[in-house]
């Protein structure tokens, strides 16, 4: 969970090999930019 950190933006691969991640939450962030495949890596994503 890193909602509520004031990120602006996610980076391609700051999600990279976290194949077994179930969960992410993002609100609470003032995010504007999400490059195309940044959750790519995430085969085991739920929400």
């Amino acid at each position: 969970i890193i909602s509520y950190n004031k990120l602006q933006c996610v980076q391609r691969n700051a999600l990279a090999g976290l194949k077994s991640l179930r969960i992410i939450s993002l609100h609470g962030n003032d995010i504007s930019v999400i490059p195309e495949g940044t959750f790519d890596d995430l085969e085991s994503i739920t929400h």
